[in-house]
């Protein structure tokens, strides 16, 4: 109780002078001015639906004439209704908070005005909550007058709705206003301006989505604040309270495309830094959202029907809910796998990326990151080195079968879906039936080195070893 007591009076001698240039250590009017704002970089689907914010802190800065004024006046009149009168610290609150913390012996009454909680919200790291509380509050008491003098109301109004945390991960009205109510904030009604102003004071205890009881029991508070500063008439006021809480359906964390979006996160981050995620970039594809929803069931439904025995007895069973699936490790995995790739033939646009059964359980990429054997796939590398050295469609090759011995080892006899009482067909037949037979021929015939060639020129990196087999695709 005593060493409460002391500190109060600590902040009665200290913070009342802390507006000189004694205040060593604390931020500048120069750090603050050369500040910019992380926001998000967003990823879009081909019809333009965001799918993605690669940011953690999701943020759009907006001017602050798209900003209602039932917005920012709503937050003067609740978090600092004297705004437009004091210089960046308000004495008259201060001294009422002191006169209520001395009283109860604690440092519970707050006094921050908008400049000084704009200070907080920008330093974070040199202001932080939870260390030295009181070193803090002389920091923010030297700042504010100093803003204040740098910029103007308007200003520090503007930087003030745009830097504000309001609770999962959203900063500023806009963002805030689009993933609650699913609108920009110039469209809020008075009601939902209500619930953005009373997120300030406690944004995860007041989430509307975690407790949209206590958010409309502090809405109304607020709106009851809002009506006697004369920001609203008692009459919208009363109309407020009666209107439910109308949210957005929430845009799901890891989004439609998980897969697809960790490539783009690791392309941008290539391209343009490790900071690529806050630059506020915005990065159009060619996702097709209903493609790839559809490939995502696809995928997870021909797993359960592999694992229920629906192609004949699986040795692995797994339960066929997700939930209940062990965390994959690395990229191995403790169930079965799959993965769907739909690509725009005509542009070579991703339209479907599906790398995994779920991307919560393994983030590893089974589309673009795990090797397999292309099989027949890689054929066309095959005739096209045969062609390029003289072979013509309308040449006769066998599709007999055939048998190649190895060095100490078994022989190989490949087999085909071309019957065996077909002995000869045209290069185009053959290739176009992906006779086994015809591609191990025509292989012969160029040579493993041309066929590696010719693949390595169409942008093929990988390691292809010389042996007969690659003509299948192994």
């Amino acid at each position: 109780m005593k060493k409460r007591y002391i500190a109060v009076l600590c902040a009665a001698a200290v913070l009342p002078s802390c507006g000189g240039a004694s205040a060593q250590g604390c931020p500048t009017v120069a750090q603050f001015r050369a500040y910019k704002p992380p926001e998000a970089t967003r990823v879009y689907a081909a019809d333009g639906s965001r799918i993605a914010d690669l940011s953690p802190e999701r943020r759009v800065v907006v001017e602050l004439t798209e900003v209602p004024k039932t917005v920012w006046n709503g937050f003067v009149a609740v978090e600092d209704r004297r705004f437009w009168q004091h210089r960046g610290v308000d004495y008259r609150g201060f001294g009422r908070a002191l006169l209520r913390d001395v009283l109860s012996l604690s440092l519970k009454e707050g006094f921050s005005t908008i400049p000084m909680q704009l200070a907080r919200q920008v330093f974070t790291e040199e202001l932080p909550m939870e260390k030295n509380k009181l070193r803090r509050k002389a920091c923010e008491v030297a700042l504010a007058p100093r803003m204040e003098k740098a910029f103007t109301k308007r200003e520090i109004l503007k930087m003030y709705v745009n830097q504000i945390y309001l609770g999962d991960g959203l900063y500023g009205v806009e963002e805030a206003s689009r993933a609650y109510f699913g609108k920009a904030v110039r469209n809020v009604t008075p009601a939902e301006a209500a619930v953005l102003v009373g997120l300030v004071k406690s944004p995860e205890g007041y989430n509307p989505r975690k407790h949209p009881a206590l958010t409309i029991k502090r809405r109304n508070v607020v709106l009851d604040v809002m009506a006697r500063e004369g920001v609203i008439s008692a009459q919208q006021a009363s109309r407020s309270k009666a209107e439910p809480l109308r949210l957005a359906p929430p845009l799901e964390a890891a989004g439609p495309a998980p897969y697809f979006i960790a490539e783009i996160r690791d392309e941008l981050h290539e391209r343009f830094g490790e900071d690529a995620d806050i630059r506020g970039l915005r990065v159009y594809t060619g996702l097709d959202p209903v493609a790839q929803q559809a490939a995502r069931e696809a995928l997870v439904k021909q797993i359960r029907k592999i694992e229920a025995g629906g192609f004949g007895k699986f040795k692995y069973a797994h339960p066929d809910t997700t939930k209940d699936l062990l965390p994959a490790t690395g990229s191995g995995s403790p169930y079965l796998q799959g993965m769907v790739v739909a690509l725009d033939v005509h542009t070579g646009e991703v339209r479907a990326l599906v790398g995994g059964r779920d991307f919560t359980h393994s983030h590893y990429d089974r589309a673009t990151t795990a090797r397999r054997q292309p099989g027949s796939a890689f054929k066309p590398f095959v005739y096209a080195a045969a062609i390029q050295q003289g072979l013509t469609l309308n040449s006769r090759i066998e599709t007999t079968p055939i048998s190649m011995e190895g060095l100490g080892a078994a022989a190989w006899r490949p087999d085909d879906l071309v019957p065996d009482s077909v002995t000869q067909l045209s290069v185009r037949e053959a290739f176009a039936k992906s006779s086994n037979y015809g591609a191990i021929r025509v292989g012969q015939w160029v040579g493993p080195q041309a066929v590696i060639s010719m693949a390595r020129a169409a942008g093929i990196t990988t390691h292809i070893p010389p042996y007969p087999s690659i003509f299948l695709g192994s």
